[in-house]
């Protein structure tokens, strides 16, 4: 039994040690409910998907997160989100739609 859990986790060492290193980017989706439309509900409620948002892609390793919508609806408010652990403007291996590519203005470093 012991030699196959050596050659198993020998095998798994392998194929991720001989894996190369791909950039990852994940997009996130959002939504906080929302009290009611104040300025302050709204704000309170913005900051919280904000907050969320970057804590998990800050847990998942990413480095670079962007704005990509937001929107009020059915007493939520939705953000979506990219995150990336690649420098934005990289390697470019990945297909990219235009409405996710990242201004200078939007990109902000963690």
């Amino acid at each position: 039994m012991k030699i196959w859990i050596s050659l198993a986790t020998a095998a798994v060492l392998a194929v991720t040690l001989t894996t190369p290193a791909s950039p990852r980017t994940v997009k996130f989706e959002t939504a906080v409910a929302v009290a009611d439309q104040t300025d302050e509900s709204l704000d309170r409620a913005i900051r919280q998907a904000l907050e969320n948002t970057v804590r998990a892609a800050v847990a998942m390793g990413l480095t670079w997160i962007w704005l990509d919508g937001a929107s009020l609806a059915g007493g939520a408010i939705h953000i979506r989100m990219v995150a990336t652990d690649d420098e934005p403007g990289g390697s470019g291996d990945e297909p990219t739609r235009q409405d996710t590519e990242p201004t200078a203005e939007a990109i902000v470093p963690l």
